[in-house]
């Protein structure tokens, strides 16, 4: 199978927003509501491979903090809470105390073919490159996530007028073509 086959044979989904349990996060416990409501979404999702974000709500309004990815046999289940993840997610709650809706969205890996949750690590890179996706727009929208790896080029690249903003006195019509071509603005 070539590379391009590879690829048309996978896709991603969204699931989510789930609702986390503060206590539960607390004490390390399991968030057996956040599985069984993913379970119930779709059969099995609790343990598929892919992408997860932590984010906190506000309202309508989510923010991201965390952008993560699972290859591990037991699948987001095992990847997402994590002890290490823990750690992260309560250091996020205590900085937004204000901000105590902690939720989880979803991105399961699926094979276009059969329809099922794709398996094992021979799909690490598509999960690494939807990681870094989810990653740079999670940035976008919150500077402060907590990620770590990967983002040395997210948070010291610009692109003036596109990723930053544009030097002053420079022309602007060379930064609004790209906007629109881009991001369609």
């Amino acid at each position: 199978m070539d590379e391009d086959d590879y690829f048309d044979e996978t896709y991603f989904d969204v699931f989510g927003p789930f609702d986390v349990d503060c206590e539960r996060l607390a004490d390390g416990g399991r968030q057996a509501a956040v599985w069984a409501e993913a379970n119930g979404c779709r059969s099995g999702l609790a343990n598929a491979i892919g992408c997860y974000v932590f984010c906190l709500r506000r309202g309508e309004t989510l923010t991201p903090w965390y952008v993560g990815m699972t290859i591990a046999r037991g699948g987001f289940e095992i990847e997402a809470f994590a002890p290490h993840k823990l750690e992260t997610y309560r250091r996020v709650l205590e900085d937004h105390p204000h901000q105590r809706r902690p939720q989880l969205l979803l991105f399961p890996l699926i094979l276009r073919t059969s329809d099922r949750f794709g398996r094992g690590k021979t799909k690490k890179r598509v999960v690494l490159w939807l990681e870094r996706m989810l990653m740079g727009f999670a940035y976008w929208q919150n500077p402060g996530i907590e990620n770590v790896r990967d983002m040395k080029f997210l948070r010291n690249v610009t692109v003036n007028g596109l990723f930053g903003s544009p030097p002053p006195g420079r022309p602007k019509h060379a930064v609004a073509a790209a906007r629109q071509v881009l991001f369609g603005d």
